[in-house]
């Protein structure tokens, strides 16, 4: 089986968006900074309310730090796709192997992906796990690296590619996101 599709900068950025979506670690850290700001905001209300004076120093003074956590927190859920997005542009020009024309074959041993610039095959073995959403499917190299294949570019039977790929993965590693 064989498809062909345009790598393009949405692409790229919906798979940041998936991956950081799926990091323990990030899930993790903003369930910490979460639970610290519902208790200062706890801390906050009970002062005002209790009229604790010796309560307001305390508070004033982690004030900016809140505002840190609030800010890093509406940052990796808004703002870093624009970002990641515009950085990937900005390396469009001088790097073709991120964003671009892509065909990818599968075999039975092996899949072979071409870009403008190179041709590489690989054995299914290096695949760690795929991650399938409505849009996409990412093919997991590592944690941080996979081969993205956006589903309404592509020219191949969707049940067929997914099929395909579910024969090469243990089911255990071949996951489906509702989002």
């Amino acid at each position: 089986m064989e498809i062909t599709f345009d790598f393009d900068v949405n692409d790229w950025s919906k798979f940041q968006q998936h991956h950081m979506y799926r990091s323990k670690t990030l899930k993790v850290t903003n369930y910490i900074l979460r639970i610290i700001l519902l208790f200062f905001g706890i801390m906050i209300l009970l002062g005002l309310l209790l009229n604790i004076d010796s309560a307001w120093p305390m508070l004033k003074s982690s004030f900016p730090f809140l505002i840190m956590i609030a800010i890093y927190l509406y940052a990796m859920k808004n703002v870093g796709r624009s970002w990641f997005s515009k950085r990937i542009i900005i390396k469009e020009k001088n790097n073709p192997q991120v964003l671009g024309q892509r065909t990818m074959r599968f075999e039975d041993d092996f899949f072979i992906e071409k870009t403008v610039n190179s041709e590489s095959k690989s054995s299914w073995d290096v695949i760690k796990n795929i991650d399938e959403t409505p849009e996409y499917f990412y093919l997991y190299l590592s944690k941080f690296m996979a081969y993205v294949i956006p589903k309404n570019k592509i020219n191949v039977n969707i049940e067929d590619l997914q099929t395909l790929l579910k024969s090469h993965v243990s089911q255990q590693n071949y996951k489906f996101y509702k989002k």
